[in-house]
């Protein structure tokens, strides 16, 4: 009987565990999404010759933390993981 019971912990303890990791790769894959559409509104930003002339040097800022960190970092504050539209945050 223990035995048995011991299966089926670990069997509960694999399938939390396989759970976790598809949930961790949703998150990551959000992460990346996100990041892609940032770099797509900055670049759209740079091409706007208002906001450059404005502001070009945040532009930049958030340019380089985009493209230096472009793989699974923590997002700056004011992020949501899906949240693209929050780029003017830091223009």
């Amino acid at each position: 009987m223990e035995l048995c019971e011991g299966f089926r912990v670990i069997d509960t303890w694999f399938d939390t565990l396989t759970s976790h990791i598809d949930r961790m790769g949703e998150h990551l894959d959000c992460q990346n999404v996100c990041l892609d559409g940032a770099e797509e509104r900055i670049s759209t930003l740079k091409d706007d010759s208002n906001s450059v002339k404005r502001r070009p040097e945040k532009v930049e800022a958030v340019l380089k933390y985009v493209s230096t960190n472009n793989e699974v970092t923590p997002l700056p504050r004011g992020f949501k993981h899906t949240d693209t539209s929050r780029m003017d945050l830091f223009v």
